[in-house]
């Protein structure tokens, strides 16, 4: 009898716990305003995880677009979890692909050069490289989006040079301008030789002190060489000289054994880290500095921007154009030193320092001879 009593109290008991975790569920149900409680409580019941639920529910609501999301306005640029509630199906499906590298920083707006400038009106993405034309291109795309002073301000600051860049943009335009086939991604490239020898030139004597300000004055790079004793001696020799370097006093042996590999600098970087390897791949136009003037006007034909903005309105008297005399004069700049500045032994250096534009096929570089006999060209 008294056994009986205590299951009956027991299942009495049972029933009350029962009745009061359901009330309190009904409770919280019914006041809580997100609907994300409800799949934490039924997770078992969801196809998805919870957190991919709760991008899911996000997106439902109406939120504002802030100006960090809107392409081609200032600001700061949309974070991955922003994209991915705008649109989370797409984005997790094209990083399934593998069809791009997001991780790349092109798709991330900081600096000056690291993401590609977007010319939507001509379904253009340009990939500057410096020491290639960079001032010029800008100018251009200034001229195309209808500045006034596109001529005559200075075009690299990304910050007041009103260009658009893909940083800027939804990760899910970054995806279309990147794979559709109605754009087209160019990209110029130079013999890298005569481009590291061409930075070198301009960096070291005709700049002031860049060199100097931007290896032995940067706190990171000077922490990164803090035991090389190379790099050590070749800072104490550039700080004591009083007047800008000449080839006497800063030879090039000096650049190419104490700063071009311990100083990274997009200037004399192998041109192949500009983007990464799966995303190459989807550059559709490569131009060459040899033949700058010829493969900008092929570009721009395929565009549709010759005839407005190329065929004329360039040089002293608007009556040049684009780049008809700028290539002639820059096309021979270091072509014409390479002899009287690359050793063997130096050029085996710089070779090896910049194999990896030699390795990508998509640039046709001709390797150099490192027995001393420098060839250029394209493959």
């Amino acid at each position: 009898m008294t056994a009986s009593l205590m299951s009956r109290s027991g299942n009495i008991q049972f029933w009350i716990a029962t009745m009061v975790v359901v009330a309190v569920f009904c409770v919280l149900n019914v006041f809580t305003s997100s609907r994300s409680l409800n799949i934490l409580f039924w997770r078992h019941n969801a196809s998805l995880p919870v957190v991919e639920v709760e991008v899911v529910r996000q997106r439902e609501r109406k939120e504002p677009k802030s100006s960090a999301t809107m392409p081609g306005i200032a600001g700061k640029p949309p974070s991955n979890q922003n994209v991915y509630r705008q649109d989370p199906s797409r984005f997790k499906n094209n990083m399934n692909k593998g069809e791009l590298d997001f991780s790349d920083p092109i798709f991330r707006r900081f600096g000056w050069d690291n993401d590609p400038i977007v010319i939507e009106s001509h379904k253009l993405l340009f990939f500057t490289i410096p020491k290639n034309s960079c001032t010029e291109w800008k100018r251009l795309f200034r001229r195309m989006l209808n500045y006034s002073d596109w001529d005559t301000k200075d075009p690299h600051n990304p910050d007041s040079n009103g260009l658009r860049y893909l940083g800027r943009y939804k990760q899910s335009q970054q995806y279309e301008f990147m794979t559709s086939p109605n754009w087209t991604r160019a990209v110029f490239v130079r013999d890298p030789l005569q481009r590291l020898l061409s930075a070198f030139l301009d960096k070291a004597y005709s700049e002031e002190w860049y060199i100097r300000r931007h290896c032995c004055g940067n706190a990171q790079v000077k922490a990164r060489n803090v035991n090389n004793s190379i790099f050590q001696r070749q800072c104490q020799v550039l700080g004591r000289l009083k007047k800008l370097p000449t080839p006497k006093t800063f030879p090039f042996a000096n650049f190419v054994n104490g700063f071009m590999m311990q100083c990274s600098d997009p200037h004399w970087n192998p041109q192949a880290i500009r983007i990464r390897p799966r995303n190459w791949k989807r550059i559709t136009f490569v131009g060459y500095f040899d033949t700058l003037q010829q493969d900008a006007r092929r570009l721009l034909e395929t565009i549709g921007a010759w005839d407005d903005y190329g065929a004329t309105g360039w040089g002293p008297n608007g009556t040049l154009g684009f780049l008809e005399r700028n290539g002639a004069s820059h096309s021979t700049e270091a072509k014409s030193h390479q002899e009287e500045f690359y050793t063997p032994e130096l050029l085996e250096k710089v070779y090896r320092y910049l194999k990896p534009d030699y390795d990508l096929e998509l640039f046709h570089f001709t390797r150099p001879n490192v027995t001393g006999v420098v060839s250029s060209g394209k493959r």
